[in-house]
């Protein structure tokens, strides 16, 4: 049995309503354990090599979106260390993925950043096991 993760890609698509967010497509999973402990010290253990975390879970912000919020409580209390980081946070650790799909969905998150900001695009993911 291993630890999946998921969750969404949001963007905040007004700037006039900076409490709206809307999903824009679910993230990569490929179960890696570094990329876990990278986003929220998830499965980060000595014998992989521990890293250090982007951050702690913050769980699910009060404005997540509808369709993020709905998969979420799909998971019930099987899902767990909820949280979300943007495209700021990530941006400066994209080198340290060794997964070649979540460096590219991060770079994709860039050209989002672009026309939303690097702090109107991010992504809100849990756990399970």
């Amino acid at each position: 049995m291993g630890c999946d993760i998921h969750g969404n890609l949001e963007r905040r698509p007004y700037k006039e309503d900076p409490a709206y967010w809307e999903d824009v497509q679910t993230i990569p999973n490929d179960r890696s354990y570094n990329t876990f402990s990278i986003l929220a010290n998830v499965r980060n253990c000595p014998e992989r090599g521990l890293v250090t975390p982007i951050s702690e879970p913050k769980g699910l912000p009060e404005n997540v979106s509808y369709m993020t919020k709905r998969d979420s409580e799909d998971y019930g209390d099987d899902g767990h260390s909820h949280s979300w980081l943007t495209y700021q946070e990530l941006a400066p650790r994209r080198d340290d993925f060794k997964d070649q799909d979540f460096k590219a969905f991060i770079d994709y998150m860039g050209i989002l950043a672009k026309q939303y900001g690097e702090d109107g695009v991010r992504i809100v993911f849990w756990f399970d096991n």
